[in-house]
């Protein structure tokens, strides 16, 4: 129409009036078209010059400013970094939390970006840990990937690593975590699963916020890993055991604290006089690694042990070597024995001195190590103690041994006669 900036017309099977405005800046109108639900021209032509005036509609009131910007970025906005200009504007001003770009860093799924963090062989972010000497291996890596593909994938889906927000998270734990029967301390370590990986995006300016930043994890009490008593320790050590190597691997860990990937990765030439040379760990993934923590230590052990571990290697069915394993396996030379061979002769055993299956099921050899630390906690100095357990921090020793209940080597070796002695079998 003449003389206005906007033009009045009908769309074929439809009664009323659309208008569409013009663009002062180009002089072109804009492609949207309004109807202004008026069926009269003289009418249309009012409702059209209010819009003019106050703002299209009585609840969006798009002013014409807007709709200018609109139809700039229809036409004007043509590449990444135009569009970039306008995201960030939106951003600054909270109007969008984030966006993703295509072919940017973060344009991936935050599924295949987890699972590209946590790949042993390809993973930049692993590469440099291990170059770093940081202490990582195999099996915990092949944890996180469990717990992706457990807990991870059926929630996310295909969502983008650059459309992530901290809500996201919050909906994850409630729906997800929230439910599950296991501890709050597993819940936290499958939340870490993408915690550890999303602050080194961050760190690597692959994604703009530290998305899980000031995010709530589980509390509460850890709870306590059950331990024997000593009476049942020391009727269990009588009882007739099926497997010498699972009778000695349990008795170790009972005296000196031993993790069973300790235990296992044991070698004839680990072996002293009255101790033993602890360099190595064995996992079913890793094969033989360093131990937990990176450090090798010497663990006090009694020498008549020392003996029974001796006699033991010697009868290894695999050809000498100073390399054999003291806890050999019987079916290849390389390998020790299974963990669960060593922990099902445990819970025999204990079924053979009267306990029931169901209650011998809630004892792990990982007992030991409680059952070691609490019974050995004051009666010798927390560092002496730490050296034996390998345990990094005074903190986590006092984990393990809140159960209420040389020179220094001889301190360790009395300390260990004064607490076990009496639990120990009369003939080993």
């Amino acid at each position: 129409m003449r003389g206005y900036p906007f033009t009045l017309f009908k769309r074929k099977n439809s009664p009323y009036y659309y208008v569409r405005f013009k663009n002062e800046k180009t002089g072109k109108y804009f492609t949207t078209q309004y109807s202004t639900k008026e069926k009269t021209k003289a009418e249309a032509l009012k409702v059209a010059i209010d819009w003019l005036i106050n703002g299209i509609g009585t609840t969006q009131k798009k002013s014409l400013q807007i709709l200018t910007i609109v139809n700039l970025c229809q036409t004007e906005i043509n590449t990444k970094e135009e569009a970039e200009l306008i995201l960030k504007i939106l951003q600054k001003k909270g109007l969008l939390k984030t966006y993703v770009l295509p072919d940017a860093t973060n344009d991936i799924s935050f599924i295949d970006y987890l699972k590209q963090y946590w790949d042993w062989d390809n993973s930049e972010a692993l590469k440099e840990k291990r170059r770093k000497e940081k202490s990582i291996h195999k099996t915990y890596v092949y944890i996180q990937n469990t717990r992706i593909d457990r807990y991870y994938v059926s929630f996310f889906k295909d969502k983008a690593l650059g459309a992530l927000t901290k809500k996201d998270f919050k909906n994850f734990i409630d729906i997800v975590l929230q439910p599950l029967n296991i501890s709050f301390g597993t819940k936290n370590n499958i939340l870490r699963t993408a915690r550890t990986a999303l602050k080194y995006a961050y760190d690597n300016e692959i994604i703009q916020d530290d998305i899980m930043a000031g995010l709530v994890f589980f509390g509460g009490k850890t709870k306590k890993r059950d331990i024997l008593p000593p009476e049942t320790v020391r009727a269990v050590f009588q009882a007739k055991w099926n497997d010498r190597r699972a009778y000695l691997a349990n008795l170790l860990a009972m005296i000196t604290g031993l993790r069973v990937g300790e235990v296992q990765g044991l070698r004839r030439k680990d072996l002293g006089e009255s101790c033993i040379y602890l360099r190595n760990s064995w996992s079913p993934i890793d094969k033989l690694k360093v131990p937990k923590n990176t450090e090798p230590r010497i663990v006090v052990v009694p020498r008549f042990l020392i003996q029974s571990l001796i006699d033991l290697v010697n009868n290894t069915p695999h050809p000498y070597s100073e390399d054999n394993y003291v806890f050999w396996s019987t079916a290849r030379a390389d390998n020790p024995i299974d963990r669960k061979l060593i922990l099902l002769e445990l819970r025999a055993a204990l079924q053979n001195i009267g306990m029931s299956k169901e209650e011998s099921e809630k004892y792990c050899f990982h007992g030991w190590r409680h059952f070691y630390a609490s019974h050995m906690k004051g009666k010798i100095e927390d560092k002496l103690l730490q050296s034996q357990t390998g345990h990094k921090t005074l903190a986590m020793l006092n984990h393990y041994s809140d159960h209420e209940m040389q020179d220094d080597f001889q301190k360790i070796a009395k300390a260990q006669n004064d607490t076990f002695g009496n639990l120990l079998p009369d003939v080993l």
